[in-house]
This record gives C-alpha cells, structure tokens and sequence, in this order.
C-alpha cells in the first residue's frame, strides 16, 4: 500500500488509475490522428475545387503534403488556406451569395498566429526543465485556443463551398476545364 498526499492508495487502484489514462491518452491520439487526416483532406479537395475557378499558387498536392515539409510548413499551410477563404468570398460575393466579411480573415490569422504560438510553446517545454510546465500548459492552453479558431473558420468555409455547389456542382466537374466561371454567369 501506497500513500499519495496522506490518501492510502492500493496498488490495485494506482493500477486502475494509470489504466485509464493510459486509454484516456489513446482514445484522445487517436481522435486528434482521425481529425487530422480529415482535415488535411478536405483543404486539399477545397483547393482542388478553387482551381476550377481561377489559377492556383501552389499544385493541390501540396494542400495535403505542404503540413510535413519541415520549411514550407510555417507559411504554406496558411497561404493555401487564406487562398481558400479569398477565393471563395469573391467567387461567392461577386454571385451575389454572401457579403464580404473581414472576419473570416481575422479568424484565419489568428488561427495561424496561435497555432505557430503553440507550436513554439510546445518546443520551448521539450528543451528547458524549470519551463516544462509552465510551457505544456501554456501550449495546451494556446492550441485548444487555435483549434476553437479553425473550427468557427472551418464552418465558414464549409457554408461557402455549400454555396459553390449550388452554384455549380464542383464535384462532378472535370478539374481541367478552364472556363468553369464564364459557365456560371
């Protein structure tokens, strides 16, 4: 028998305890793997659909593989999405479907400017002892704050691209037409 803070703790229960966070921890990887890769998937297929309607920066390959090169990483991600979020507004707007709002630009940097915050933050605990903590909690803390960002960017998105669609279904289209817009007006 153990004794954590004057509590006696069998090893029964410091076992059924360390259990379950281990499963806690598993099912928490898992959920973030599985969100991870939906989300990667649809910004690809997104950009894919924007290049039916005006010229693209960057090929729609690097939507899904731009978030593992280690340099492109920092500001390709965020450059495909703000082509999104630009492209759609104008497309939209210019059809009369929505106004143009500058918080969906707001929105997109700020989830930017928090997730590269947490992503130092998260480092900066890896290197430093007297930091750990203080560092893990704060990069916690920064990336729940990043992902809350994204997912209200995220519903703005997807309500845009439900409007491409009523525009024109972008999914039955084939992606080397070059006159996709002179067809919808």
């Amino acid at each position: 028998m153990k004794v954590w803070k004057g509590v006696p703790i069998s090893l029964r229960q410091a076992w059924l305890v360390e259990t379950i966070e281990f499963i806690s921890w598993g099912v928490q990887l898992i959920l973030l793997v599985l969100c991870s890769i939906y989300m990667v998937l649809w910004i690809h297929r997104s950009y894919r659909n924007l290049g039916q309607f005006e010229q693209l920066r960057f090929d729609p390959i690097w939507a899904a593989i731009g978030w593992f090169v280690p340099v492109f990483s920092y500001f390709g991600p965020f450059m495909i999405y703000t082509a999104l979020v630009k492209g759609y507004e104008e497309l939209l707007a210019s059809q009369n479907y929505i106004r143009r709002n500058p918080r969906r630009y707001a929105l997109k940097n700020w989830w930017w400017i928090t997730w590269i915050a947490g992503g130092i933050l998260l480092s900066l605990g890896f290197g430093y002892e007297k930091y750990n903590l203080f560092c893990s909690v704060m990069a916690a803390a920064v990336l729940m704050l990043s992902n809350l960002l994204l997912i209200s960017s995220l519903s703005d998105m997807k309500m845009m691209e439900e409007g491409i669609g009523e525009l024109k279904d972008v999914n039955s289209l084939n992606i080397g037409s070059e006159d996709l817009l002179d067809d919808m007006i």
